[in-house]
């Protein structure tokens, strides 16, 4: 893919998303996405070029030169930090939490929340179960 608009459109697509879902993830509107894909805006500021991004999972130098690796691992985000040196902003994650990450990120925006619930919902009996095991 040889240009922005390209890979934004490419990538949405593959995360199944729709162009207001991804415009609400960047918070732009569904209008700015289209422009992107449609290549009427040929320079995104960088806040948007960061946010859109991460939205996608990818790198934000690929998705804005279409060079180097698509995907960094969570580890090199994480350091890379959006561009921002802050020790504690940074954060190391286990292969298992990648690989759920990673999983995440290819749901819809329902989906996730979905997960989000359902997750929330097991840690709460989790926490019960283990206030009434040391009770006892």
């Amino acid at each position: 893919m040889s240009t922005l608009a390209e890979r934004i459109k490419s990538e949405r697509k593959e995360k199944k998303l729709t162009q207001e879902e991804l415009g609400i993830r960047v918070g732009v509107s569904k209008s700015s996405v289209s422009q992107w894909e449609s290549g009427l805006t040929k320079n995104m500021d960088g806040t948007n070029m960061i946010m859109t991004a991460k939205a996608l999972g990818v790198n934000p130098n690929w998705l804005a030169t279409g060079q180097g690796d698509k995907h960094l691992t969570y580890e090199k985000q994480s350091l890379q930090n959006n561009g921002v040196n802050d020790k504690k902003n940074h954060y190391l994650l286990t292969k298992l939490e990648t690989l759920l990450l990673d999983a995440f990120n290819r749901l819809t925006m329902e989906q996730q929340q979905t997960v989000i619930s359902n997750a929330q919902e097991i840690a709460k009996n989790n926490e019960k179960i283990i206030k009434e095991l040391t009770d006892k």
